[in-house]
């Protein structure tokens, strides 16, 4: 078993994997992505993904020169070289340009990187969360490459024990480092509204309609740093995370107030998860 890599038409192992010096998301983070768990080789909401891959690439004038039934195709192919059929997908689409300079050519095609790494899910366990001020850009609702905020949040938030970093921008909580933010008051869940603030997280979407489905109110509306503070529940979700439940916020303990409801909406989620790879 080993990690396979795709790049611009060749297959290859991860770590001799070659990246064109053309290829502007060396110079400029000039690109997008997507990430896909893929479970006994099946893509987990692939439909989806691929058209928040094709809306993001829009938006940044890059030309997305595969449809689904190629991208299906190379993660078949990596997951059969790689032995893998449970894992991570990668999809990175950037801009090729030559020589390092601003201008782009917005009818230049585009470089597809795709990788398949080995994945489990996380265990159940509560995590600990710092918050630091949202200093990124307001264009947090398209998945760019341009992460190194993440990183160095993620980073302050490991040097002191913890496992996330949640955003506070004018004391409201945006979202998590690599995750979207939700907090449960009593039977209701709320998050943050979709705007440019937050990316369009895809479980989230699937967290809401669980919680629909487990009669839940559901409010999509700004909530402050005291808010989460005070509120029964903290959780935080991404695609390889499913849901999971924050217990310590800057040193102060918060939620697990509601073991019945964390667990139903996780095993919904898992359930939806396991049904449709199968």
């Amino acid at each position: 078993m080993k990690d396979y890599a795709y790049y611009n038409g060749i297959f290859s192992p991860f770590e001799k994997t070659s990246i064109s010096l053309s290829d502007r998301s060396i110079y400029f983070g000039d690109g997008c992505y997507d990430v896909i768990l893929l479970h006994n080789g099946t893509p987990y909401q692939f439909e989806e993904h691929f058209s928040r891959l094709l809306c993001n690439c829009n938006r940044l004038f890059l030309s997305l020169d595969l449809n689904q039934r190629q991208l299906l195709s190379i993660i078949h192919r990596l997951s059969d070289l790689s032995s893998i059929s449970s894992g991570v997908i990668y999809v990175q689409i950037s801009r090729n340009g030559g020589k390092r300079k601003h201008e782009i050519s917005v009818d230049s095609r585009s470089n597809v990187l795709i990788t398949l790494t080995k994945y489990s899910l996380s265990d159940r366990s509560p995590l600990k969360a710092i918050t630091v001020e949202d200093k990124r850009h307001t264009l947090c609702d398209i998945k760019t490459l341009n992460l190194i905020y993440s990183v160095i949040s993620i980073k302050q938030a490991n040097d002191l024990g913890c496992d996330c970093a949640i955003y506070i921008r004018d004391n409201i909580v945006t979202e998590e480092a690599r995750s979207s933010v939700l907090i449960l008051v009593g039977d209701e869940l709320i998050t943050h509204p979709l705007d440019d603030c937050i990316l369009p997280g895809i479980m989230r979407s699937n967290i809401l309609r669980s919680a629909d489905y487990l009669r839940l109110k559901v409010k999509e509306e700004k909530f402050t740093y005291s808010d989460m503070l005070k509120s029964d529940e903290v959780f935080v979700c991404s695609t390889t995370k499913f849901i999971s439940r924050i217990s310590e916020i800057d040193g102060i303990r918060v939620g697990l107030k509601n073991d019945g409801i964390f667990t139903d909406l996780y095993n919904h989620l898992l359930r939806d998860f396991t049904h449709k790879t199968v």
